[in-house]
């Protein structure tokens, strides 16, 4: 919950608009959604404590979840991004378009 709160900072400071926390699909479960300029961002948050950033990685089940998460929004809407939000545990947050 910390780690989202200091993701949802991050967003809001950059100008999007919250839209909601932890919303369920018929895929799985995205942690954050954001608008910005009429794109839905989402957003996966991850805690990484002290070992760094680099040292995260998704799993392939994780990722074909929130890949088809992102293509269930855009059933619906014609952008949507994906992104991934490392928090440290001094709350520094690093977000990759790619992963």
């Amino acid at each position: 919950m910390r780690s989202e709160l200091a993701v949802i900072g991050v967003y809001e400071q950059a100008g999007a608009r919250f839209v909601d926390q932890r919303f369920v699909t018929p895929f799985g479960e995205i942690d954050l959604a954001f608008e910005k300029d009429g794109v839905l961002i989402l957003v996966e948050v991850k805690s990484v404590g002290d070992c760094g950033f680099a040292e995260i990685r998704l799993g392939a089940r994780q990722k074909r979840r929130l890949i088809n998460t992102a293509e269930f929004f855009l059933s619906y809407l014609s952008e949507v991004e994906l992104r991934l939000a490392l928090v440290d545990s001094r709350n520094k947050v690093q977000i990759f378009d790619e992963f």
